[in-house]
């Protein structure tokens, strides 16, 4: 019996109030432990306590299960019990619960007439009260004009599809709204002026308002205001663009003598004569680096190398040719003792 609504509630729209939330979401706010827990039985001076203490933010369903926020079901609890106007428009006009406010908007934005919505609702577009609305998987800070904004305008707020509104326009036209943009915090200064451009000009003499000033130019291009504090900040400004101009010159030509100086200094006989002996002693100092040689058992330097490699191939050829001339004069002899033995002449 807690998931149902009081059987003394007027249908809205032709059926349950329940019915303005989705079943998928309903059925998720019946589960969860917040609903179970804290929302049985609850009347409506309960569910002011309840939004006073338990809600930290709003916002529609969140997470990867979708589990709706405290908000969301004491909007739905909202819907089963259906107070009486007052009582709501008391949760919209008192100023020091801001999220019972909320609760109390998004309530009369789902079940209000068109009419009452815009004349509640306008009033707090001067309300800067700051929010923490909790998304699908995020954070983030918002502004009660902000929610008011997205209540009159956008079709979907928190998850929750939102009763078409008619147009202020529209409702202007068929006299249910006074004609004219919406009354702000300034409608009260402007007719205590006598209009918009004699408040305009009050402020631009009186206060000398950039906003203003800016405003009343474009609005008056012939009577064009400017403002005494803008021209003399543009006088000191433009005077120490130019003393900063003349002292730069200065300065830039004492620098040039200084370098010059410098240069003249470094560059003259002393410095080049001990420039160059301090080169010779750090040539003298630093001895050349030896190669590393590999597939060498013993290192040997190039010239002896070369000496000895051409030592050796004379000799070589010495010896051949000694060995070549003893082995033929050996060999004439024995043939020439073997002829003899035998009888015969020596040869030639």
């Amino acid at each position: 019996m807690a998931n149902t609504t009081d059987a003394f509630v007027s249908s809205i729209q032709g059926s349950d109030p329940q019915n303005l939330m989705e079943y998928i979401t309903r059925q998720k706010i019946y589960n969860n432990r917040f609903w179970k827990e804290e929302c049985f039985g609850l009347s409506a001076v309960d569910v002011l306590e309840k939004a006073a203490t338990s809600i930290k933010c709003i916002g529609g369903t969140f997470g990867g299960n979708q589990q709706p926020t405290k908000f969301l079901c004491l909007v739905l609890k909202l819907l089963q019990l259906q107070p009486e106007s007052e009582v709501i428009l008391e949760f919209i006009r008192q100023d020091e619960l801001k999220y019972v406010r909320a609760l109390g908007l998004f309530y009369l934005r789902l079940t209000g007439r068109p009419v009452e919505i815009h004349e509640e609702f306008e009033p707090l577009y001067s309300d800067y009260s700051k929010l923490r609305y909790r998304g699908f998987s995020e954070w983030k800070l918002m502004h009660m004009d902000e929610l008011v904004h997205d209540l009159l305008t956008s079709s979907r707020v928190c998850g929750i599809a939102l009763p078409r509104l008619p147009m202020r326009t529209t409702l202007q036209e068929e006299g249910h709204l006074d004609e004219g943009p919406r009354e702000t915090k300034l409608h009260a200064s402007i007719q205590a002026a006598g209009g918009l451009d004699e408040y305009l000009e009050y402020l631009v003499q009186s206060t000398e308002n950039e906003a203003a000033i800016e405003l009343w130019n474009d609005r008056h291009p012939d009577r064009t205001y400017k403002s005494k504090k803008r021209s003399k900040h543009d006088a000191t400004a433009n005077e120490n663009e130019q003393g900063s101009a003349r002292g730069g010159m200065g300065d830039n030509e004492a620098e040039d003598e200084d370098h010059n100086q410098r240069f003249r200094s470094r560059y003259d006989g002393k410095s080049s004569d001990k420039s160059s002996e301090k080169r010779k002693t750090k040539s003298k100092d630093e001895k050349p680096k030896k190669k590393a040689k590999y597939g060498t058992l013993f290192k040997t330097k190039k010239g002896t190398e070369n000496s000895k490699s051409g030592r050796a191939s004379s000799e070589g050829r010495a010896k051949k040719g000694e060995g070549e001339s003893n082995e033929a004069e050996q060999s004439v002899n024995y043939w020439n003792a073997q002829r003899e033995r035998l009888g015969l002449g020596k040869l030639k």
